[in-house]
């Protein structure tokens, strides 16, 4: 019962790409990993880095493990591995079945990370937080509070998928084992319906990954209101990166690119300083160096909506 417990988040097969090739031939493979601000770079074997006990792990109500998700996320591990090492290494053409099991893939890298969890898990938390203390009140209100309480109007309380005080404790204690397979058949079609695009790196550099590496951005969400800026599968320019190895990226999109593309040493730096800001608390590297354009955090751009209104940023500014 005590087997797999040791659980990656990313995977170690998905790592092993970006072992350093000056390891010596006496020692163990390794990938250098640095902290999100690029300090405290170390050299790791691939198994050694980004797991967490018993994270993908459902507990049953007889205390028994149940490791469905474990094992699920594990052969989707193995179909990706083996499409990058006879396809994607090669330039090859991908079959739809394959484009559909990269983007399986994808979903995944995207919704088992600790970033996602915490998100969720505050999310919930908030929840649970408001639910116990309307309980806590109705415990103590008068009979007359509660009467009038109930008069208000409440839709939820009559949909039959209202989520109880117990429903969102659940989620919040196992926000992982409860919403990843949700969330990745959601996501998955969206991103079935992009082009698929494979950019190749030149031989002089490299792209990074992370603790958090598949990134959705929006080119055009700069120009929204902050409260509509977050990036979202309805928009016409969202992106979706993916770094597969220190030669290759995934770059899924709308804009109808698509194939094998390859790229200039600026489009590299400018895709790994996405990269990079969008990990959690680590990035990884093949090579004991960090670059400083990974950490610019660039300028204000002239189409912003703070500056192309700046009457309206002026008046939602805190005073």
């Amino acid at each position: 019962m005590s087997k797999h417990k040791k659980q990656h988040y990313i995977p170690v097969s998905y790592l092993k790409a970006w072992c350093d090739e000056n390891c010596p031939a006496t020692q163990a493979p390794y990938i250098w990993i640095f902290d999100v601000d690029g300090t405290k770079p170390k050299k790791k074997a691939p198994e050694n880095v980004l797991h967490e006990t018993n994270m993908y792990t459902i507990t049953q109500t007889d205390g028994g493990r149940n490791l469905v998700l474990e094992h699920g996320l594990r052969e989707l591990e193995d179909k990706f591995c083996r499409i990058r090492r006879t396809m994607l290494r090669f330039n090859k053409q991908l079959a739809p079945r394959e484009g559909t099991l990269l983007c399986a893939f994808m979903a995944a890298m995207y919704c088992r990370t600790p970033a996602m969890r915490d998100h969720w898990q505050a999310q919930w938390g908030s929840l649970l937080d408001r639910m116990g203390e309307m309980r806590r009140w109705m415990d103590s209100a008068t009979e007359e509070e509660r009467e009038r309480a109930s008069s208000i109007p409440d839709s939820s309380s009559a949909s039959e998928d209202a989520l109880s005080e117990e429903d969102v404790r659940n989620l919040h204690q196992q926000t992982l084992q409860r919403m990843l397979p949700s969330m990745m058949s959601t996501i998955t079609p969206f991103m079935v319906k992009m082009n698929i695009a494979i950019l190749n790196a030149p031989k002089d550099c490299y792209f990074l990954t992370s603790d958090n590496p598949c990134v959705l951005f929006d080119p055009d969400g700069h120009k929204r209101p902050p409260f509509y800026r977050s990036p979202g599968w309805a928009y016409p320019k969202i992106e979706v990166t993916l770094p597969i190895s220190p030669n290759q990226m995934v770059f899924l999109n709308k804009q109808g690119v698509g194939g094998y593309r390859s790229v200039n040493r600026a489009m590299v730096d400018e895709l790994n300083r996405r990269t990079r800001f969008h990990a959690y608390r680590s990035f990884i590297c093949n090579k004991n160096e960090t670059n400083p354009c990974w950490f610019n955090p660039g300028v204000e751009p002239e189409d912003s909506w703070e500056k192309t209104h700046p009457s309206r940023n002026r008046r939602h500014r805190p005073a």
